[in-house]
């Protein structure tokens, strides 16, 4: 888990924790409010699985106290490190 001692407008602390078997289906679910939908996909469960399916992509669950509320992905390029290595 990773809590940088943040809370939501709320009050409810906010964690990253990682995808599992308990929180898949919760993290699956999450939907961007109709404002959001010009920066973030509608089908998340889309982007879950790239990170259960791929070695690039990682997926975090974004926690607000107990509930899942949110997802982030993260993943590393590796082109740039073999273009560095490559005389």
């Amino acid at each position: 888990m990773i809590d940088g001692g943040h809370v939501d407008r709320a009050g409810r602390r906010v964690t990253l924790r990682p995808v599992d078997d308990d929180n898949w289906r919760a993290v699956a679910d999450v939907a961007p409010r109709d404002d959001q939908r010009r920066f973030v996909a509608a089908l998340g469960a889309r982007y879950l699985l790239l990170s259960m399916r791929s070695e690039v992509w990682n997926s975090l669950a974004v926690y607000a106290d107990d509930t899942v509320v949110g997802h982030v992905m993260w993943g590393v390029d590796d082109d740039e490190l073999i273009a560095e290595r490559t005389p």
